[in-house]
């Protein structure tokens, strides 16, 4: 692997975009039983939820002060929860926001937190989905390279935006699903040359 921090990312495929093509059976189900539009209303909501999340989880990681926004439903119950995972997790961050690279395989990604032992993500949806884990686990050997460090594992955590706690998954890393995210990776990156052609 050949990665660094500081790159274009214009002809590199993003973790975030390659997870878009996992198949989401509980969320198709969903759309299908609630509508594209009740759907797409609070998929929005939810995107505003968890931009609000991640920059408040980043501010509290460094030790620095932040404001809720009362506007965005379940914020509160969200930081409650996150407040409540850093006070039983002592954190040494390596890594805060830190976008990686990884060139051989053209492959771009931010972790929301790397610490000695682990790659962190936050989410706030409703169940911990098997796409997160091909997203963290993609991100393992990127810092690895990165910032030098071995044997990470992957955790993600569950901030939940009405109860106000948090349930967490952590795994080891797993090599047979990098490669078959590789795979997938080489594919779609096949498919959109095939298809910026027509």
């Amino acid at each position: 692997m050949n990665s660094w921090t500081e790159t274009s990312t214009s002809d590199y495929l993003h973790v975030s975009s390659l997870c878009e093509f996992i198949r989401k059976p509980e969320l198709e189900a969903w759309r299908a039983r609630v509508g594209n539009k009740a759907a797409g209303a609070i998929s929005r909501k939810a995107m505003k939820l968890g931009t609000a999340v991640h920059a408040i989880a980043e501010d509290a990681v460094r030790g620095r002060e932040f404001k809720l926004d009362k506007k965005v439903d379940g914020l509160k119950e969200c930081v409650a929860a996150l407040q409540s995972w850093l006070s039983l997790n002592k954190v040494v961050p390596v890594a805060i926001e830190t976008t990686l690279f990884d060139h051989e395989n053209m492959i771009v990604g931010t972790p929301d937190l790397v610490v000695p032992v682990e790659v962190v993500d936050w989410k706030t949806s409703s169940q911990i989905r098997p796409d997160y884990i091909v997203q963290v686990n993609t991100y393992i050997p990127m810092a690895q390279f990165t910032h030098k460090l071995a044997g990470l594992m992957g955790r993600i955590v569950r901030l939940d935006p009405i109860a106000g706690v948090f349930t967490e998954y952590k795994f080891p890393f797993d090599d047979e699903l990098y490669e078959a995210t590789l795979g997938l990776a080489r594919f779609i990156k096949e498919w959109r040359k095939i298809a910026w052609q027509q």
